[in-house]
């Protein structure tokens, strides 16, 4: 899972700078649901500062998905601490 976060991570940072806005919305939450699922894979329970990246990288990616309501720094933080989180979680299993 967390292999699979990372690629997904790789694969939304490279979509939005292509400006390729849905797709990256799509990588984005497939990032946050298998960080989510490394982190259960761990036996970790999830930490209030991941379950809180998670919550805001679905949220963001919803708006990407939907291509409305979104903003450029909203996605960059979200990219952001979507790969902090990547790090953290395999740092703890």
């Amino acid at each position: 899972d967390l292999a699979l976060a990372k690629q997904h991570y790789q694969k939304a940072a490279a979509s939005w700078s292509k400006k390729e806005i849905k797709k990256a919305g799509y990588e984005l939450k497939a990032a946050a649901n298998d960080v989510e699922l490394a982190s259960a894979w761990g036996g970790h329970k999830l930490e209030t500062t991941t379950a809180a990246v998670i919550k805001d990288a679905r949220a963001a990616a919803a708006k990407l998905i939907e291509e409305t309501g979104w903003t450029k720094d909203e996605v960059g933080k979200g990219l952001d601490a979507v790969g902090k989180q990547i790090e953290t979680v395999g740092k703890q299993i």
